[in-house]
């Protein structure tokens, strides 16, 4: 099927997310050379601490600094990537760049990967990465009263599971929370889950892949925070920004959880891309991205009261 796609965005069509755990393996051992390589942006110093699980293993966390701190704000930032591949070099360089512009700080949390650690081993690793950060705030410099979480597509099934299960087990909630194209949903429950079957980067039939192996353990009574489309919403939640693309199976997933908020009296800011398709902003020199941009800033600073 032919899509309306942005013409910047036209390099992508081609580019779509294997279903072959072999293939997948091959593209992280890439992932991990870019990303290795890619300098974050000029303005910002990077440097690696690790954290430890509740089960013992050291999670990587990336710190991004700005050079000229103007602002004490945290970003806290779950990569996606179907929850089987690692943060990609656009990711550093997507969240650098904010870090520049904002003159704060963020934490990349490189969280375990299916198949090998499934369901629900990413979240926890999230959940105590959060406890350690939280509880170490003089020691990361991080003011309790000014840090959000954001995520794009698995990570921002992540960031939205982690302010959910804050709300609910008396956690220090974020700010805000900023949510690209997020993976809330299960199954092909969706209409666009359903009709876009060729879409670039992600489509129909890749669901059942990832589900098989990131979900092939169970959910351990843990649904509400695995799908938080489905989550009662009965506590408090920050202000969210939530981000869906024009052809982008995740897309109906994003506007029900934006009006399930919305009806549950939460600030949001839904913005529904035209033209764009999941994991668009890679293309980072095109005017639909540097558009979008502006408008994450412009949340972060109202959330912030900051000034440009």
């Amino acid at each position: 099927m032919k899509y309306a796609i942005e013409k910047q965005l036209r390099i992508l069509r081609w580019m779509k997310m294997p279903k072959s755990l072999f293939r997948i393996w091959i593209s992280n051992q890439v992932l991990k050379l870019l990303y290795k390589f890619q300098k974050p942006h000029r303005g910002v110093i990077q440097n690696r601490i690790f954290i430890r699980s509740r089960d013992g293993y050291l999670i990587k966390v990336n710190r991004f600094v700005a050079k000229e701190k103007t602002s004490d704000l945290t970003l806290i930032h779950f990569h996606g990537g179907g929850f089987m591949m690692n943060a990609t070099h656009s990711h550093k360089k997507i969240l650098s760049s904010l870090v520049s512009e904002l003159g704060g700080q963020a934490f990349m949390i490189h969280y375990r990967l299916a198949p090998k650690y499934a369901f629900p081993t990413p979240m926890y690793d999230v959940i105590d990465v959060y406890n350690n950060l939280i509880d170490n705030h003089s020691l990361y410099e991080i003011t309790l009263s000014n840090f959000g979480f954001c995520g794009d597509s698995a990570g921002g099934n992540l960031a939205a599971a982690l302010s959910l299960y804050c709300a609910d087990h008396d956690l220090k909630l974020p700010k805000f929370q900023m949510l690209f194209y997020p993976a809330l949903d299960k199954g092909n429950n969706t209409e666009s889950r359903k009709k876009f079957k060729d879409t670039p980067m992600i489509y129909s039939s890749l669901f059942d892949f990832i589900g098989k192996h990131y979900y092939r353990n169970g959910l351990f009574g843990l649904e509400i925070y695995a799908f938080p489309v489905i989550h009662p919403l009965d506590k408090v939640q920050p202000p969210t920004y939530i981000e869906v693309c024009e052809f982008d199976p995740l897309h109906d997933e994003g506007i029900v959880y934006a009006n399930r908020l919305t009806a549950k009296g939460v600030f949001v800011v839904l913005n529904d891309v035209a033209g764009a398709v999941h994991g668009y902003d890679v293309v980072m020199h095109s005017r639909i991205v540097k558009e979008n941009m502006k408008k994450r800033m412009m949340f972060i600073h109202e959330q912030t009261k900051q000034k440009k």
